[in-house]
């Protein structure tokens, strides 16, 4: 079947049949000026024919092996789980970090919105933390524990005492990860400030 038309503002050219690709083209009435549209039923998609080049420009990669499959081969490579989890344990740790921020922010609010900020900010800490253990990675917070050497911890403030002071975790400014998976190995040591016994806390 064909409806032929010209450049007197008929319709245009209308063809089809077993004799092309699978499927109809579609060719404006301008000849070889114009854009050629096939149907993809040969199982690549649809294509988009240049009338100038004669080249096709598909909608769909052919690469991909199914109808509708989109081209994806150029971009960054696709991510390891191992490196997944390291992004992961990365945010936990800025989300840790914020939270410390956040907390002393709300220390300065009313009465009436402490509450409803610290809930929110305590789900959003909960969702890290659940993220967190589908990936068989844990948050360890060591405030309030005492510093003995070898923790796997970076005392920032460890000058300021002596070596005989009885030391605890004051603070947690980033806090230990560690890898469920493999029976609690460290993935990542964390960084702390110190402070005597016997100061408020302990």
């Amino acid at each position: 079947m064909a409806i032929e038309g010209s450049e007197g503002g008929q319709p245009p050219e209308v063809s089809g049949g077993p004799e092309g690709l699978a499927g109809p083209a579609v060719r404006d009435s301008l000849g070889d000026h114009g854009p050629e549209v096939r149907d993809g039923l040969d199982g690549h998609g649809p294509a988009v024919r240049d009338g100038r080049s004669g080249q096709d420009v598909r909608e769909a990669g052919e690469s991909c092996g199914r109808p509708g499959a989109a081209d994806v081969r150029e971009g960054p490579a696709a991510l390891s789980a191992e490196e997944w989890r390291k992004l992961l344990a990365g945010m936990a740790v800025e989300a840790w970090r914020f939270g410390r921020v956040f907390m002393r922010l709300l220390a300065r609010a009313g009465a009436g919105e402490h509450g409803r900020f610290e809930s929110q900010l305590r789900w959003f800490l909960k969702k890290t933390e659940e993220a967190m253990d589908r990936a068989g990675l844990a948050i360890v917070n060591l405030e309030g524990h005492q510093y003995e050497h070898g923790m796997p911890v970076t005392p920032v403030n460890i000058d300021d005492f002596a070596p005989e002071d009885e030391l605890y975790v004051e603070q947690m400014l980033e806090p230990v990860i560690i890898d469920k998976g493999r029976g609690g190995d460290l993935w990542r040591s964390g960084t702390v400030t110190l402070r005597k016994a016997g100061r408020a806390g302990s």
